[in-house]
């Protein structure tokens, strides 16, 4: 009788603890979702930051261009492919936008440029701006081209931001015609004369039609043997083109130079610029930079040099 005592409290003992042990079980239950919601908040929260990241880190892209993984196809007039906006309008060309791509960026699009070969950034030490240089490819082009151009970001940028893209089109040049019937006419004249006595040949005439807007500087094509100063008419044929970011400020970016010897203060090009007005005599448009900085025309070195 007493073992049968004993027998009964341990089994009120015992179901005593299960039901214990299941309440418990029961509250730890109902306090497991909290912990995991808090958990996936977490989670998601680090998602966000890491996609803000990622999204920092991807290459910007503009109102001219998408960028493409697949790789660019020659044609046979892909000399011209600017001028009709292929495959992106001005200021982009072959996908890069100076004043927005960088420098690195630049790099990759032109690994996937078929046009293009050897792509590299060279950054010399002596030198306040750095270089994405770059060789055209034969089986492309099917030509011999000895240099393919650079585009210009300076050095003391962390952003890298390519400023100037200068292609070099050697054995190719572009009419007045053809580049109006694409662009209209420009909207400055950039024209310079530059008396020499120890580099001949003398003088140096330089020319250019900027499209402002465009982000287009176009070179005349001057034959340098007969030194006479080039007809400003429909008949201009062109040898190379420069493009930069739009506007005064990306032109200023572009082509102010902080020490060129001979000037005293930085040689500002834009100060050369003027406005378009049809065409006129080079005398008319021709302006010349001096030493300090000021703008004067080019009357007296013509009379030097006519």
């Amino acid at each position: 009788m007493h073992r049968l005592k004993l027998l009964l409290k341990l089994v009120l003992i015992l179901t005593a603890l299960i039901f214990v042990l299941s309440a418990c079980g029961s509250s730890a239950n109902n306090n497991t979702p909290t912990l995991v919601a808090s958990s996936v908040t977490n989670s998601a929260s680090q998602n966000v930051t890491n996609t803000s990241r990622s999204s920092s880190a991807t290459p910007s892209t503009n109102m001219f261009f998408t960028p493409s993984t697949t790789k660019t196809s020659a044609s046979n007039d892909w000399e011209r492919r600017w001028l009709k906006n292929i495959p992106c309008q001005l200021p982009c060309w072959e996908g890069i936008t100076p004043g927005i791509t960088k420098a690195e960026e630049a790099l990759k699009l032109f690994q996937n440029n078929n046009l293009v070969k050897e792509p590299t950034l060279s950054s010399p030490s002596y030198l306040s701006e750095n270089y994405l240089l770059w060789s055209w490819s034969a089986s492309a082009t099917k030509r011999d081209y000895p240099d393919g151009g650079f585009a210009v970001y300076k050095a003391n940028d962390p952003s890298k931001t390519v400023l100037v893209i200068i292609p070099k089109y050697e054995a190719t040049t572009f009419t007045y015609k053809e580049i109006s019937a694409a662009f209209g006419e420009p909207s400055h004249i950039l024209v310079t004369a530059e008396h020499c006595v120890d580099f001949p040949p003398c003088p140096r005439f330089y020319f250019t039609l900027v499209y402002l807007n465009k982000g287009l500087k176009v070179k005349l094509f001057l034959d340098s043997v007969k030194l006479k100063q080039p007809a400003i008419n429909d008949q201009m044929i062109f040898s190379g083109i420069e493009i930069f970011e739009p506007g005064l400020d990306g032109y200023a970016k572009a082509y102010t130079v902080n020490k060129v010897a001979g000037y005293q203060v930085p040689f500002e090009e834009g100060k050369l610029l003027v406005s378009w007005q049809g065409f006129k005599s080079f005398e008319f448009y021709c302006r010349n930079l001096t030493e300090t900085g000021e703008v004067e025309d080019c009357s007296k070195l013509l009379k030097i040099n006519p």
